[in-house]
């Protein structure tokens, strides 16, 4: 759930007359939804259950942008529940939001228009209680009617496990979400789009990265946007490409260390062992990467000596690469990197070292930094760029291999007629 003060809302008929009314706008998050409307504005903020029935048998209360007196409407994920009290009646006061306040957000009573959902909780009788985000927000590149492109951080969910939507940390069930990365990319956007269009949007997500992978992630907002996407997708128009720091000197195709000729990597992936575990295998599904070496650093010693690691069992240097793909095999980049023998930095599941990690408290360091599409309504060529996350420019300035992925990360929006 996220709350959000608005100068400006939607009105009835009885609140055109009365001037703008005092209004409060909320968010159906994980926790409530598939509750009672009445429920929820008990649950949700300081109403008791009786004096919710009241504001909304008064018309006080609206779902979605439309004045709704059911009590016992079912509110779905990402309904938009608006407060809204006549201007007329001064002595009685927006609701407070049930719980404590988080350091950092409003405290009971009030809401920040500079940063809606920040810092609160909901309580109530007959509900969990759960923190809520933070900073419910994701950065967005790009949007319109019909597409929203969201640069996500490593270490968040595309979407949630399937089973488990109210779980926030599939290892860890217990724990209750306390920052962003918390939730799953999906969820977040929802709430986010939700609180910003006084609706619950349509959201679709179109495809999705690693959990540890950083970068650009595309949903739609229009239900006529996913099929001519998925055409797209089938038609080879859309181009996705990968920037990745990996340990080692990774040489070109002929043995030219530094150029920007192309490697193709053709290896089958196959799930092996455990659920998310994947290697290339024979037996496996097609998959084809398009690797090309942008700059590439010799070892002057490794930035983690100090982790322990023998001398004789270190790969030397690091390697700065764009990967393209021509497939969308799942780990499909940080197979083939490893593949040839130069995983990514951090990627200790498929063999890379601890101790060369040039960002040991990050993720991955790798990064979904371009998309190329055509627009599902206009067709034309959309080109993006995704900034890269700042554990992943410290780790390219501590190898020197900064200046060479500027040249990529110039670009922003383009569209292309």
């Amino acid at each position: 759930m996220t709350t959000e003060r608005t100068d400006s809302p939607p009105t009835s008929k009885s609140s055109q007359q009365s001037g703008e009314p005092k209004h409060l706008r909320l968010t159906v998050g994980e926790t409530l939804q598939q509750e009672r409307l009445d429920r929820f504005l008990a649950a949700a903020t300081s109403l008791s259950r009786r004096r919710a029935r009241d504001w909304i048998g008064r018309g006080w209360v609206y779902r979605n942008g439309k004045e709704v007196r059911v009590q016992g409407r079912i509110l779905q994920l990402g309904d938009v529940v608006d407060l809204r009290i006549p201007q007329q009646l001064p002595e009685i006061g927006l609701p407070t939001i049930a719980g404590d306040s988080i350091p950092g957000g409003p405290t009971p009573g009030e809401t920040d228009p500079e940063a809606p959902g920040s810092g609160s909780t909901i309580r109530g009788r007959g509900a969990p209680r759960t923190t809520l985000p933070i900073d419910p927000s994701l950065p967005i590149l790009y949007q319109d009617d019909f597409l929203v492109v969201v640069n996500k951080p490593a270490g968040m969910l595309s979407q949630p496990i399937r089973g488990r939507r109210d779980k926030a940390f599939p290892k860890n069930p217990g724990r209750r979400p306390n920052s962003s990365t918390d939730w799953a990319a999906d969820q977040l956007l929802r709430h986010q789009l939700a609180s910003l269009r006084g609706e619950r949007p349509f959201l679709h997500l179109v495809h999705r990265l690693d959990r540890r992978t950083s970068g650009i992630l595309l949903f739609a907002t229009h239900p006529k946007a996913p099929k001519a996407l998925q055409q797209a997708w089938s038609k080879d128009r859309v181009t996705r490409r990968y920037l990745a720091l990996v340990q080692g000197v990774l040489q070109g195709p002929d043995d030219q260390q530094g150029t920007e000729e192309e490697l193709l990597v053709d290896a089958p992936i196959d799930r092996v062992g455990r659920k998310w575990h994947f290697a290339v295998s024979p037996q496996g599904k097609a998959a084809r990467t398009r690797i090309s070496v942008l700059g590439t650093q010799e070892d002057q010693g490794s930035p983690n000596a100090n982790h322990g690691e023998e001398p004789g069992n270190r790969q030397p240097g690091y390697s700065l690469v764009a990967c393209q793909l021509e497939t969308g095999r799942t780990h499909q980049v940080r197979l083939h990197l490893a593949h040839l023998g130069h995983p990514v930095c951090g990627d200790v599941q498929y063999g890379a070292s601890r101790a060369l990690n040039p960002a040991p408290k990050s993720s991955l360091l790798l990064h979904a930094f371009a998309l190329e599409l055509p627009h599902p309504d206009s067709g034309k060529m959309l080109k993006l760029a995704a900034p890269l996350p700042p554990a992943f420019l410290e780790a390219l300035h501590s190898t020197g291999l900064a200046s060479d992925a500027a040249p990529l990360l110039d670009g922003a929006i383009e569209v292309v007629p």
